[in-house]
């Protein structure tokens, strides 16, 4: 953990280069810095990975500073396959954006003491985090409190209640479908329940293997619902330290027998005795992830045998919160997030009718009204999701999402100078947003504003100069 973001440095570099070409991408290293160049025709693109993400078990993912905002390279390091690939998440795109914002939720659970600028999308004073990885307040509180006087600042999570203690491992490994923040609620703080905070959702029905999601597969486990708590990741992982590859079989052996015997798997039952003291390989087999390519996790479910069980299917399953009850508004905004990055009616639907219900409650909750105001605009309701983005807008200058989108509102209106100021602000906040990049400069050139519609074209291919979409615009 410790090891799980920091500054590109290392020289030399711990990646191996030997498969280091990624389509027309191409990664290299000098000294103790490291860069990809992509080549397009008689364009080339050459760009330094300045922060890695991940502390290189499973690989790593990089970001690159540009003009103070963090973007996501296009190109990641995968450890088993000492290689180099797409990134995640940019497996469906043509080409390879180089847009992609790194915001804070990205880096909370990799790294410590974030610098990120209020009101932007991806903007971070340098650096972008003081301690690269994760720190000891993570896991056991505030030490500022504690230096202060507040001696229950500090935490030992193996001495709090089960749901306690297992919030602190959960803020990071609990993945699931979605993470609700509750309405004014405080952020989570070590020996505080992680429900207080935020609502995580998950299938009925199970789900995928992702990077980060085992403690909702260790929920699954018989294991886990068997022990009444007892059992949890400290069970068998030490916060501080990894076993190394020649002691991992025995000690993690040692893990299972303070539960079960050494005659719990016997030659009777069919295990070959090569395999006997080896409870990972039967019973933690490694799976490759749905989400991330070449890439393997632990199955957390613990299975019978070594064939790890298939991920269920959704179909005709429901949300449902890992811990706790959620209300109309957490249900409603995860349903939200899920149809709207699928394109699912059928849980946009579910969506909308209890965030309607929700909003006819609270119509000062942003994140609600933002989101029903994407259902309307998709539901053909343009009027309503209009009015909904204003009401946003005049309570918080400062949204993005938003303030894009009653941009687009005022320019069908014929209201183009309001709509010129609005997406001029939103690149100050967020200039990898390509959307309001070419919306501003095709309203700016429609108010013979020509040279100036022109500037704002060229800053964005400052940030991404293959963009085909910018470049049209240009032509």
């Amino acid at each position: 953990m410790a090891r799980s973001s920091g500054l590109v440095t290392a020289n030399p570099p711990w990646e191996s280069f030997e498969r280091a070409a990624v389509g027309r991408a191409r990664v290299s290293a000098e000294g103790s810095r490291i860069h990809f160049t992509i080549e397009d025709g008689d364009k080339r693109v050459r760009r330094p990975l300045d922060y890695f993400i991940g502390s290189g078990l499973v690989g790593r993912s990089y970001a690159s500073a540009i003009g103070g905002f963090l973007f996501q390279a296009p190109v990641s390091y995968y450890t088993s396959q000492r290689r180099w690939d797409i990134s995640p998440g940019f497996e469906k795109r043509d080409e390879l954006s180089l847009t992609r914002a790194v915001e804070p939720a990205c880096l909370r659970c990799h790294s410590s003491r974030l610098q990120p600028i209020e009101a932007t999308a991806n903007g971070y004073k340098s650096p972008a985090f003081l301690e690269g990885g994760v720190s000891c307040e993570r896991c056991h509180g505030s030490g500022e409190a504690h230096i202060a006087g507040q001696k229950t600042a500090i935490v030992n999570p193996a001495k709090l209640d089960a749901l306690r203690r297992d919030s602190i491992c959960a803020q990071c490994h609990l993945a699931g479908l979605a993470e609700i923040a509750k309405r004014d609620a405080p952020a989570y703080r070590p020996g505080a329940l992680l429900t207080d905070s935020s609502t995580v959702f998950v299938w009925s029905r199970g789900g995928a293997l992702n990077a980060n999601s085992h403690f909702e597969r260790m929920a699954q486990s018989k294991c886990w619902q068997a022990s009444d708590r007892k059992l949890w990741c400290g069970t068998c992982h030490q916060a501080h330290s990894r076993p190394t590859l020649a002691t991992r079989v025995n000690y993690y052996r040692t893990r299972c027998l303070t539960c079960h015997t050494d005659t719990s798997c016997s030659e009777k039952r069919g295990v070959r005795v090569a395999a006997k003291d080896n409870c990972l390989q039967c019973h933690m087999p490694r799976t490759e992830m749905q989400t991330v390519r070449h890439a393997a996790a632990t199955d957390h479910t613990i299975p019978r045998s070594s064939r790890a069980a298939p991920p269920l299917s959704n179909v005709n399953a429901v949300l449902v919160p890992f811990e706790g009850t959620a209300t109309d508004r957490e249900l409603g905004l995860a349903y939200a997030d899920v149809a709207l990055k699928d394109n699912n009616r059928q849980w946009g639907m579910r969506a909308f009718e209890l965030l309607r219900r929700a909003y006819e409650s609270d119509a000062a909750d942003e994140k609600v009204a933002s989101q029903l105001a994407q259902l309307y605009d998709r539901m053909g309701n343009e009027p309503k999701a209009c009015e909904i983005y204003a009401a946003i807008v005049a309570a918080n200058p400062n949204v993005i999402a938003p303030s894009v989108n009653l941009g687009a509102c005022l320019a069908k209106r014929g209201e183009i100078e309001q709509s010129i100021r609005l997406w001029t602000e939103v690149l100050k906040r967020s200039p990898g947003l390509e959307s309001a990049r070419i919306n501003l400069a095709v309203a700016l050139n429609a108010t013979g504003k020509a040279e100036t519609a022109k500037q704002v074209i060229e800053d964005g291919l400052e940030i991404d100069p293959l963009s085909r979409n910018l470049v049209n615009v240009l032509q």
